[in-house]
């Protein structure tokens, strides 16, 4: 973590290609957020979109999940709101 920016890395095994998706840090924590961004990066890759792709997508639907997720209050013990941001992952 440098400041308020994080980061989620992926290697390209086969190209040796780095991938860093910067993002800025909420200072909560939900339960199922590695969940939710292994599920969106997954289906993302399924879909053949390139690593690059999977992690950006994987990367804003999880940090968008906690940012409205904490901005309505949430309790930190039920987990992420990200049903009704479903829709935007296509």
């Amino acid at each position: 973590m440098i400041g308020d920016n994080v980061c989620n890395i992926g290697l390209d095994r086969e190209s040796g290609v780095l991938q860093r998706i910067n993002y800025e840090h909420i200072p909560v924590h939900f339960p199922g957020t590695g969940d939710i961004f292994a599920s969106v990066l997954t289906g993302s890759l399924l879909q053949n979109d390139d690593l690059p792709t999977a992690i950006k997508r994987a990367t804003k639907f999880a940090r968008t999940s906690v940012k409205v997720t904490h901005e309505a209050g949430g309790e930190c013990r039920n987990g992420v709101m990200f049903e009704g941001l479903l829709h935007k992952l296509r």
